[in-house]
């Protein structure tokens, strides 16, 4: 099982993940999923307000035929990706930072699975664009309030957790038929594994060291570096130069439910105000505010019980 013991106790995990609800239900704001979200938000005494971190695994449905010719679907799903982004940020409008992951493997139903291979694999390359047009400085994608308006959070990979069935990738993850349900397309046994690849990312990711009661904060970087490259996608522009440098990140395990589509909420129970920018710990708004662009993702933050306690008493 993955440890949770070492998880501070300012921060709640708030389980928003809809079953079954793929990433176009998501993009749709009137949407099913969102009715469930605010449903968890609202069983763990929390608000929308109060979200400011999230953790996001969201899965394609095209279905098994016809299959697109790369890079249509992971076009599409780059697009998806960023209309949701960008309902996130107006239902959750303290959101700040957001760790995105693409799907496992997909190859063993092809016959009745909704994102078979390759399409699977495909979604990855539309978290890369994503990540990519935020920090090549695009403004519908801004994280930054010195910058305009603000668009998104601060994003940032994700555990990756696609590998080509039983064939090892580098780092020897494979994904056995046994560990998925009989349909071929849920994870069974397999969510013990993505839950610990999720707790190991976040473990070993300085943006996430708050999370952790054993974990000391770094400090907020004095130079971001020069500009970062960034690929130009199928039918988009020469990419912006960014001024920002990205932080390096450690792709890792994750902690998930056994639904399609994941969306793993945290809150931060403490209520915004002008006196403490909303609860969000200072390192995390000097690395958005200086930072100015990286991922996204899904798991949510709160303050635990005993503290919300205390503002009661």
């Amino acid at each position: 099982m993955p440890r949770t013991s070492n998880i501070a106790d300012s921060v709640v995990v708030v389980n928003g993940a809809q079953g079954g609800e793929h990433i176009r239900a998501w993009a749709d704001p009137a949407g099913r999923p969102w009715q469930g979200l605010d449903a968890a938000l609202a069983q763990a005494g929390v608000t929308a307000e109060q979200v400011q971190a999230l953790w996001v695994k969201m899965t394609q449905r095209l279905g098994p035929s016809p299959l697109q010719p790369f890079p249509d679907s992971a076009l599409t799903y780059r697009d998806d990706l960023i209309q949701v982004i960008h309902l996130l940020m107006e239902r959750l409008p303290n959101l700040r930072i957001a760790y995105v992951s693409s799907r496992t493997y997909g190859g063993y139903n092809s016959t009745s699975s909704p994102s078979p291979e390759p399409v699977a694999y495909e979604e990855g390359f539309g978290v890369k664009w994503v990540i990519e047009r935020q920090i090549a400085g695009d403004p519908d994608l801004n994280p930054d309030p010195t910058a305009g308006e603000v668009r998104a959070p601060w994003l940032a990979w994700g555990p990756y957790l696609w590998a080509d069935g039983t064939t090892p990738r580098n780092d020897g993850l494979t994904w056995s038929c046994r560990e998925y349900r009989a349909d071929g397309v849920h994870l069974d046994s397999g969510n013990r594994k993505v839950g610990t690849m999720l707790m190991d990312f976040l473990e070993a990711e300085p943006t996430a060291a708050w999370i952790f009661s054993d974990r000391e904060l770094p400090s907020p970087p004095s130079d971001l570096g020069e500009p970062i490259p960034t690929s130009t996608t199928p039918g988009d522009a020469a990419p912006v130069p960014s001024t920002t440098a990205a932080p390096t990140t450690t792709a890792a395990p994750e902690r998930t439910t056994t639904s399609t589509t994941e969306a793993n909420l945290g809150v931060d129970a403490l209520p915004p105000n002008e006196e403490d920018d909303g609860g969000l710990p200072e390192w995390v708004w000097a690395l958005i505010g200086a930072g100015g662009a990286l991922l996204l993702a899904a798991v949510g933050i709160r303050i635990a019980e005993l503290q919300r306690r205390r503002r009661t008493e």
